[in-house]
C-alpha cells in the first residue's frame, strides 16, 4: 500500500526523483528508476507518462488524449516539432484561419491553404476571415478599403494608380498623357508647377529650386511677354544698359529709364544712366514743338516731341469732354463718313454725316442722318428714311409734292382712315372702310369708286333702301314705317300739309327741316319734290310716331344736305 501510494504521488507530481535507494528498474514496471522521468506502470503512451518513461510534453511527438480540451496539457495535436507553419503548431493545436500562424505547408490548391493570417476578424484590413488577401492590385473595388478604382495591374502611370486612386495631379505619379510631371507636393515654385506642368521661363511662378548659374535659374518670372517692364522675357531682372527701354515706372522712381540704348556712351541721345539727351528730356531741343520729359503719347505733346493734333491717330485722354482739345476717337485719317468724324468724335446717328463703312443690318448702320431731331421730314430720328406706312406723318412737304403724306398710320390696313398709299379715306375712293360702325361719321356701306348715282352704290357710299328706304346727306337718320312711302304717303303720315310753311317749287328735292326733330323739338316739317306728287307737301304739329327715327326723304326724294 505505501509502495502504490508513493507511486502515485510521483505520478501525481509528475516529476520526482526514485526514493534514495531505488533500484535501476525497467520501464514499465511501475517504479521510477533513476533514469525514469516516470513509469506509470501501463503501455499507453497517451497520458501523462510516455512509454519511454518520459513526462508528456507538447512537441514529444506523441498525442495525449487522457485530459480534457481546455485543461492544461492537453493536446488536440502533437507533430513533434516546434515549426508553428503547419498543420499543428507548436502548442499543440491545430492550424486554422484567424490563429495568426501562417501556414506555409499547403499549396494554394491544397485546403487548409492560407495566403496570409492576422489573427484578427477584420475583413477589410487586406487579409479576410478567409485568409485571402485582398487589396489593392486584385481587380476588385474594395470602397471598405478605401478603394475608388482598382484595374488589377501594377502600372503607376495609368488612370488608376497603384493605390487605387484615380490618377490625379499632386498625387505623385505621372499620369501617362495627361501630366507632364508629378512631384506630389504643393509647391508651385520648383521644376513641377501644381498644374503637373513642367516649370518654364514665362509661366509666372518664379523657380526657386535652382540657384543662380545652374540651368533653368529664373531671377524673376511675372508671366507675360512684356519686355518693357520689371522682368524680361527671358527671366532675367531689367537693368539700365540691357538695351530694352523700361516703361513700367513713374518718372520719380529710382529705375526709371528715359531711355536705353545698350551702351555705355555718353556722347549720343541716351545717356549711361538711361537719361534721354534728346526727345523727352524736359527740355525744348532744337526742331521740337514740345517736349514734357515723359513718354506719354496720349498727352498734348506726344512721344517724339510734336504737338498732338486731332488726325494724328492717337486719342489724347488728358481732357474731359466739353474741354477744348477733347478727342473721342481718333483714327488718324481724313475721312468723315467712318467711326470716327475729322473732328475726332465718335459717329453717331444725327450728327448730320452719313456713315459710309458699314454694310446694310449692321449696328450703326445709316440710311441718312440730316443732324436734326426733327422725326416727321425725310430722314427719321434713326436715320432711316421717311416712307408711307413708317407711321410717321411727313410734313416737310407740300400736298402734291413727290412723297407728300395726308396721313401715316403704320400699319398696312387699306380700309381704314388712312390709306395706304398716305392719303386720307375718301367716300369714292373705291375701298368701303371697315373700321367704322353703321351711324358713325365717314361710315361707308359700299364704295365702288364711281360718280353714278343710280347703281348699287350711291355717291354718299349707301347701299339704296339700306335704312327702310330713308337717307338724308348720307346718314340713317329717319327710320320709315314701311320701305317705299312715297312722299305724298310720308306727308299724309302727319295730318296734313300746310303751303306756307315750307314749300318749294318745281323740281328741287326737299330738304331743310329735320335738324330741329334731332334737337328734340315735337314738330316736323317734311317737303317733297312736285314730280312725287305736283304740289308742295309740308307738315307740322304734333311730335310723330315714335316708331320714326329723325328725319329723311324717301330714296326718290334723296336730300343733298
Amino acid at each position: 500500500m505505501r509502495r502504490l501510494l508513493v507511486g502515485f504521488v510521483c505520478f501525481a507530481s509528475v516529476q520526482c526523483a526514485p526514493p534514495a535507494g531505488v533500484s535501476e528498474g525497467r520501464c514499465g514496471d511501475g517504479r521510477v528508476s533513476a533514469a525514469e522521468a516516470c513509469d506509470d506502470g501501463n503501455d499507453v503512451d497517451s497520458d501523462g507518462c510516455t512509454n519511454q518513461c518520459t513526462v508528456a510534453v507538447c512537441g514529444d511527438g506523441v498525442l495525449r488524449e487522457d485530459l480534457s480540451a481546455g485543461v492544461l496539457g492537453a493536446e488536440v495535436c502533437d507533430d513533434g516539432n516546434t515549426f508553428d507553419g503547419d498543420a499543428c503548431l507548436s502548442n499543440c493545436l491545430r492550424a486554422s484561419c484567424g490563429d495568426g500562424v501562417l501556414r506555409t505547408d499547403l499549396g494554394v490548391e491544397d485546403e487548409g491553404y492560407e495566403a496570409c493570417d492576422d489573427g484578427n476578424a477584420e475583413n477589410w484590413d487586406g487579409c479576410t476571415n478567409r485568409c485571402e488577401v485582398v487589396g489593392c492590385g486584385d481587380g476588385v473595388v474594395q470602397p471598405e478599403m478605401g478603394e475608388t478604382c482598382d484595374d488589377g495591374n501594377e502600372v503607376d502611370t495609368d488612370a488608376c494608380t497603384n493605390r487605387c486612386k484615380p490618377a490625379g495631379c499632386g498625387d505623385g505619379s505621372v499620369w501617362e498623357g495627361q501630366e507632364a510631371c508629378d512631384d506630389g507636393n504643393r509647391d508651385n515654385f520648383d521644376g513641377c508647377l501644381n498644374s503637373c506642368d513642367l516649370a518654364r521661363c514665362g509661366d509666372g511662378a518664379q523657380r526657386l529650386d535652382v540657384a543662380e548659374g545652374e540651368e533653368g535659374f529664373e531671377a524673376c518670372d511675372d508671366g507675360n511677354s512684356d519686355s518693357d517692364d520689371a522682368c524680361l522675357t527671358d527671366c532675367t531682372l531689367a537693368r539700365c544698359g540691357d538695351g530694352i527701354h523700361r516703361r513700367d515706372l513713374n518718372p520719380n522712381h529710382p529705375d526709371y529709364e528715359e531711355c536705353d540704348d545698350g551702351n555705355d556712351s555718353d556722347d549720343d541721345e541716351c545717356s549711361s544712366d538711361c537719361v534721354s539727351l534728346g526727345c523727352g528730356n524736359g527740355r525744348l531741343n532744337e526742331g521740337e514743338a514740345c517736349d514734357d520729359g515723359n513718354i506719354e503719347d496720349a498727352d498734348a505733346c506726344l512721344s517724339d516731341c510734336t504737338l498732338a493734333r486731332c488726325g494724328d491717330g492717337v486719342v489724347r485722354r488728358d481732357l474731359q469732354a466739353g474741354e477744348d482739345g477733347y478727342e473721342a476717337c481718333d483714327d488718324g485719317n481724313e475721312v468723315d463718313t467712318d467711326a470716327c468724324t475729322t473732328l475726332c468724335a465718335v459717329a453717331r446717328c444725327g450728327d448730320g454725316v452719313v456713315r459710309q463703312d458699314l454694310a446694310e443690318g449692321a449696328e450703326g448702320y445709316e440710311f441718312c442722318d440730316d443732324g436734326n431731331q426733327a422725326d416727321d421730314d425725310a430722314c427719321r430720328q434713326n436715320c432711316e428714311l421717311a416712307r408711307c406706312g413708317d407711321g410717321v406723318q411727313r410734313t416737310d412737304l407740300g400736298e402734291g409734292v413727290e412723297g407728300y403724306e395726308a396721313c401715316d398710320d403704320g400699319n398696312e390696313v387699306d380700309a381704314d382712315a388712312c390709306r395706304n398709299g398716305c392719303v386720307m379715306a375718301r367716300c369714292g375712293d373705291g375701298v368701303v372702310r371697315t373700321d367704322l360702325q353703321e351711324g358713325d361719321n365717314g361710315f361707308e356701306a359700299c364704295d365702288d369708286g364711281n360718280a353714278n348715282n343710280d347703281d348699287d352704290c350711291s355717291n354718299e357710299c349707301r347701299v339704296p333702301g339700306q335704312c327702310g328706304g330713308w337717307e338724308w346727306n348720307g346718314g340713317c337718320w329717319y327710320t320709315a314705317p314701311r320701305v317705299n312711302m312715297s312722299c305724298q304717303e310720308l306727308c299724309a303720315a302727319h295730318g296734313g300739309f300746310d303751303a306756307a310753311t315750307s314749300r318749294h317749287t318745281g323740281n328741287q328735292v326737299g330738304r331743310h327741316f329735320w335738324p330741329n326733330k334731332r334737337e328734340g323739338r315735337n314738330w316736323v316739317a317734311i317737303e317733297c319734290s312736285s314730280t312725287d306728287n305736283n304740289t308742295n307737301w309740308g307738315a307740322t304739329g304734333a311730335q310723330p310716331d315714335p316708331t320714326w327715327r329723325h328725319a329723311a326723304c324717301h330714296v326718290n326724294c334723296s336730300c343733298n344736305n
